[in-house]
């Protein structure tokens, strides 16, 4: 297991500090739209268990008819 430690930047709301227990082999999505909502968002994750772990982000656009237009990934 790992813990690791989300710190949202967000642009005009204030930034946040969230602590998320991650078990060995699975994966967790966090929906960053679930704690900041219509702002600029950067995102710095620090493993704080001292084990490795790996990120991705992903990113998806809503059009104004609430459909998928598109979106991508960076790991």
């Amino acid at each position: 297991p790992v813990t690791v430690e989300m710190t949202l930047l967000a642009e005009r709301e204030e930034n946040q500090v969230l602590t998320f227990d991650i078990p060995a082999n699975r994966r967790l999505t966090i929906l960053v739209d679930s704690y900041i909502k219509n702002d600029g968002v950067a995102i710095s994750l620090r493993e704080t268990s001292g084990r490795p772990f790996v990120a991705e982000r992903a990113i998806y656009a809503i059009g104004p008819n609430g459909a998928w237009t598109g979106g991508h990934t960076s790991v």
